[in-house]
Order: C-alpha cells, then structure tokens, then sequence
C-alpha cells in the first residue's frame, strides 16, 4: 500500500514490537539478537458475470462466478529470521467463493478448509527451502512458473484445461497434495530443482514429482514429472492403478510480448479391472502482451489429443481450447478483466464424463462457449 499506518510501539529491555498495516503485515524486531518476524496476511479476490452457451438441454446461462482467470484466495504466511540467513516459515491458504461467502474447498477425502496449502518449513540461501504440509507438488510448481501463460490459475475448467493433469485423479481430482514433503534449491547459473514426495495415507495414496528449471535474461525452460498411486488397488486382481505426468516448454520474451509453448504426456490406469488406460497428448501455447502502463493481453491455445478416453477402448477424441483476456488496472492493486473462451471436442471426446460433468455441457454439441466481465482485487 501506499501508506503504511503504525499502531503502537512498545519498548521493553531493548525489545521493540511494531505492528503493521499494510496488507496486513506485522512486525517484531528484536535488537540484541537481530531476528524478525512477519506475519502477513494477503490474497486476490475477484467476481464476475458469466455467460455459458451449449449447456445441459441445449441451455444457456448467466452466473455471477469467481474471476476465471485468477481465482479468488486468502492466505496467512509468516516466517522467522533464525540467523545466518536461516528463515523458518508457514502459509495457510484458503479459496473464497465471493458469490456464496464459503471459503476452502475439494481435497483428496472431501473437503478441508485450507484446500490450497497448508505447510511449515525452513529455507537459508546456501541450501535450499525444505516445507512440509499440504501444498503444490514440484512438478505444479515449476509449471506455473514457466510452462502456461495463465500459470494454471483459473477457476474453471473451462478456460484451465491443465487443472486435469498433473493431479490426482484417484482423489477427487485435489490439484495440492497432502503429507507432502518438498525440497526446492536454486544453484548457480540459472538452474533450479524442486523434488517433493508424499507417502500413502489410505487416502490420497503416494505421489512424487520433480521439476527442473532454467532462467536467463530473456527466456526460461522447465521440464516436469509426477506420479500417484491409488491409495486402493483392484479387488478383481491386485492392480494398483496409477497416473503420470511429464512435460517441458517454456518462454521467450521480446520487449512487451512472451510467448509460451509446452507439451504434456499424461497417462491414467483405469480403476475398473481389464479397461486401457486413458493417455493424452497436450500442446499449450500461449501469448502475453503489455498493451500499455494499464492494459495487458492474453491468448492461449490447447490442443489435447485423448486415447481410450474414460478408460473405454477406442473412446479417441481431440478437446481444443481457446481463451482470450485483457487486464485494464484501475489501480496498483484493481483491475477489471474481460475474457471469452471456447471448448470444441471432437468424436469420443464428446463423451469424456470429467468434462461433462465440470462443463455442464450438453452431450450432443461440439463446442461450448463462453464469455466473463468483472473486478479482481490484490491485497
């Protein structure tokens, strides 16, 4: 914020303890043994009209909806300065649904109130960040970083066609991962890794994923992978089902304009015995211009070709998505959006019942189409 608003400021035995506003942040400080304390509370929320054609029955409709093309949070995260450079920390992180007033949301098990992350951890500039707790997989990670010019933020499936994979399907399709260990270190030359790894728990089974990545001036590359297991096997003759996921892509800047091109494999097991797994084939590309001080623009393009769709032989299709935006800041922190987006599918992709069912779509059209207006806020 442009101002900052000091609310007290007690002095006891070289001990000073200042208190913030400014999104809210509070600070201690604490002169004879130099360590500091944050403890910040900031998110994004955002709301808008949207309308949707080619719904269930041939319908079409008006919602209010979360902002499509940054979805709404709120997050507490705080960290101490130990010394050396050593910082312990934490981030609790909630989705809102401005239209309803809820907070948090779908997680492997059902639902929790800190859906997005939950999670404690340390971090020093000589080794790395090593958290623990409910968060993003490595792999996630580095894909919003590097490989998706929304990185992978949207609040519908519509306009985030990624939000299908790289996560667990055999969980309520949760896109953070649970008991979830990570390590993520930047080494010299522009590289850095992150691997993470999370156990079974009976519920959301194991995981672990890995990504990779280089940054220069101008453009970066990153490649990733993950796997889950099913925390169940199939009764009918043992097998554990499992899903995977790798890519690699990146971006190029020049002057106002980044561009974005990245290719995903994924493959799912079926979790009913003696059905194909479903594998698909993904082309993300993606533009973004700074149009001006206030306005930027965004185009995107993804191309997925689908195999034994559902697990059901021969159900083959393409989904191809189109999404375009614009940003106009009335503020360092508001900002209107306008987006309209496309999803056409072609022969067994019509069918596919994960879109189906998210889309609201009707089972005999082609496309569905759409368009949002409405306001984000940063805090």
């Amino acid at each position: 914020m442009s101002a900052t608003l000091r609310l007290g400021e007690t002095i006891v035995k070289s001990t000073t303890c200042r208190v913030f506003l400014g999104g809210i942040t509070l600070g201690a400080s604490f002169a004879a043994s130099a360590q500091t304390s944050t403890l910040e509370l900031s998110g994004q929320l955002g709301a808008g009209l949207t309308y949707t054609g080619n719904q269930v029955h041939d319908s079409t409709s008006v919602q209010l909806t979360d902002n499509l093309i940054h979805s709404s949070a709120f997050r507490l995260r705080g960290e101490e300065d130990i010394g050396n450079g050593v910082k312990v920390l934490f981030r609790l992180e909630s989705g809102v649904a401005l239209a309803s007033g809820t907070a948090g949301g779908k997680a492997a098990g059902g639902t929790t109130f800190w859906n997005r992350q939950s999670y404690v951890g340390v971090s020093s500039p000589w080794a790395g960040t090593l958290t623990l707790g409910r968060q993003f997989t490595a792999s996630t990670d580095r894909a919003i970083r590097t490989l998706d010019v929304y990185q992978v933020d949207g609040s519908s499936l519509a306009v985030t066609p990624l939000a299908l994979f790289g996560v667990n399907r055999f969980a309520n399709n949760d896109t953070r991962s649970n008991n979830t260990v990570k390590y993520f270190v930047q080494m010299p030359g522009g590289i850095d890794a992150g691997v993470s790894y999370a156990p079974d728990d009976g519920i959301s089974g194991k995981n672990y994923a890995a990504g990779l990545g280089y940054n220069a001036a101008s453009f970066a590359l990153g490649a990733i992978y993950t796997h889950y297991d099913d925390p169940t096997r199939i009764a009918l003759n043992g097998m554990l089902p499992t899903c995977y996921l790798w890519g690699l892509g990146g971006y190029y800047v020049f002057g106002p304009v980044k561009t974005y091109v990245s290719w995903f494999d994924s493959s799912i097991d079926a979790t009913v015995a003696n059905h194909p797994a479903q594998t698909d084939h993904i082309l993300d590309v993606g533009v973004s211009w700074q149009a001006g001080y206030r306005t930027i623009l965004k185009l995107a393009y993804y191309n997925d070709r689908g195999s034994d769709l559902d697990g059901v032989t021969g159900r083959d299709g393409t989904k191809q998505t189109f999404v375009l935006s614009a940003e106009y800041s009335l503020s360092r922190r508001t900002s209107l959006y306008a987006a309209v987006f496309q999803n056409r599918f072609s022969n067994g992709y019509k069918l596919e019942t994960v879109n189906l069912a998210a889309l609201n779509r009707d089972p005999g059209s082609t496309t569905s189409t759409g368009a949002s207006i409405g306001l984000r806020h940063v805090f």
